[in-house]
């Protein structure tokens, strides 16, 4: 996608949103996910005030959704950004739906600071029964919850990598193969094995990882919450503590 044109056409649509920015002095930043290619995020800012711009594709959509729906508890509870509005146009093209938040001035968490709150919000998490009875999610096994976590997500960017395979051609095909053959193995291990039998009944984020913890000096905040769901609690804590596993913390 052509981000000069993405920012001119954001630049228009900001100033028809209403967003209260100067659109003169207005500077459009992309945000880099390193985590996955589905989601597209901006961050909109002029010199008073600092807005995170998230657009989901249509497949994406009632996860955004399910966000904006539940924004207000989960900010009051679990420092989630504030949300300001939603958006129901393709502002970018095959993305017709969005939300702008309140944009979380911080660095990527590592451990440094509020250590002790993030565990204790990410333990309240998993046991919250009130958000629990608002998602009304359908009950899952550990199997079902894994394949959904990290099965489906890495199969949608293999889908945008597969589709992009001209740009990659120092990678022979051999191994895209086996990336899709070792992924359909490891699904069927997952779903014959007795250790992932039991149910999956916890509120998880679903997408805990550092780069979604988000610290300053005054606090921290916790983003992307679009996969908020019922699950195993243990692949929170998986995600976020895996680059410490060979560390002495």
């Amino acid at each position: 996608m052509d981000q000069k044109w993405v920012k001119s056409r954001l630049i228009d649509w900001a100033q028809k949103a209403g967003l209260g920015l100067d659109i003169d002095d207005t500077d459009i930043q992309y945000i880099w996910n390193p985590n996955g290619f589905v989601n597209q995020s901006y961050q909109i800012s002029d010199e008073k005030k600092h807005l995170h711009v998230k657009f989901a594709k249509r497949d994406h959509q009632p996860k955004l959704q399910q966000w904006a729906r539940h924004h207000k508890y989960l900010t009051e509870h679990y420092q989630a950004p504030m949300l300001v509005m939603d958006i129901h146009e393709s502002v970018i093209p095959d993305h017709p739906y969005g939300l702008v938040f309140e944009f979380f001035s911080g660095e990527v968490w590592e451990n440094q600071a509020w250590t002790d709150e993030i565990f204790s919000k990410v333990s309240q998490l998993h046991g919250d029964q009130k958000l629990k009875r608002m998602l009304g999610a359908a009950e899952k096994r550990c199997a079902d919850a894994f394949i959904g976590t990290y099965i489906r997500r890495f199969r949608e960017d293999m889908k945008i990598i597969d589709a992009n395979r001209e740009i990659l051609s120092f990678v022979e095909k051999e191994t895209f193969d086996w990336f899709h053959d070792v992924t359909d193995q490891l699904e069927e291990e997952v779903l014959h094995s007795p250790h992932f039998e039991r149910p999956a009944d916890d509120v998880v984020h679903n997408d805990l990882n550092q780069q979604n913890i988000l610290v300053n000096a005054d606090g921290f905040c916790m983003i992307d919450w679009d996969d908020l769901t019922l699950g195993d609690g243990a692949a929170d804590y998986a995600s976020l503590l895996w680059s410490w596993v060979y560390t002495e913390e």
